[in-house]
């Protein structure tokens, strides 16, 4: 869990950057779109590591909902 927090650190980070609400430390719009593209896929990594780790039957979950 707090590796999943961390994760959504950075990508609330990368969002910000993304929308023009935090310095860009010099980064192309590109190199901006790249680390938010990396940051999801992060986070969307650890999710599915609390997934397997916990056998959650994740397709159901999402059904249920």
């Amino acid at each position: 869990m707090l590796k999943l927090h961390e994760e959504v650190g950075e990508l609330t980070q990368a969002y910000l950057m993304k929308v023009g609400q935090a310095r860009d430390k010099e980064l192309s719009p590109a190199e901006i779109n790249n680390n938010f593209a990396a940051e999801l896929a992060d986070v969307l990594g650890q999710v599915l590591l609390l997934v397997r780790h916990h056998d959650v039957d994740l397709e159901s979950a999402i059904t249920s909902k």
